[in-house]
């Protein structure tokens, strides 16, 4: 397991901030690694919603444990799915903006020295990815590494 945090300024008010993160269906406009997410459970967004995710690789159940808007959202893998994680998001305002603190708790199934190599590239690559929904929630616009370009 490894476990990192990046934390992002955002020149947003922290509900508008908060509402992008939320909605977990758009992950795939802001991280290229994400392909799809779609909601599983029916009825309205809340702890216990469930999820399903697909990315380059692989595929992900997950659900929403803690919703406290517009500060905080947490979300877990279900039992089965691989990579297992955890990621608690927190909003708080700073000034006219809001700073997006992001900490991650992720299990590849590699061995434990993989994955300590590697946990320096996984969180720059978080932290990439909320540079583009930084750029998406200030400009209305941005161009991901698969060439993507979405525009909110």
């Amino acid at each position: 397991m490894i476990a990192f945090e990046n934390a992002l300024d955002v020149a947003r008010p922290p509900e508008v901030v908060f509402a992008a993160l939320a909605d977990l269906t758009r992950v795939p406009d802001w991280n290229y690694y994400v392909r799809s997410v779609t909601q599983v459970t029916p009825g309205p967004v809340g702890i216990g919603t469930v999820f399903h995710q697909v990315r380059k690789d692989d595929e992900q159940d997950f659900e929403i444990t803690a919703l406290e808007s517009p500060r905080r959202l947490t979300v877990a893998t279900l039992a089965g799915s691989r990579p297992t994680f955890r990621r608690d998001l927190e909003v708080a305002a700073v000034g006219a903006g809001s700073r997006i603190t992001d900490r991650w708790q992720l299990d590849t199934g590699q061995p434990e020295v993989i994955q300590r190599l590697g946990r320096t590239l996984v969180q720059r690559a978080v932290a990439q990815n909320l540079g583009f929904l930084r750029e998406l929630l200030e400009s209305g616009s941005t161009r991901l590494p698969d060439g993507r370009t979405v525009r909110w």
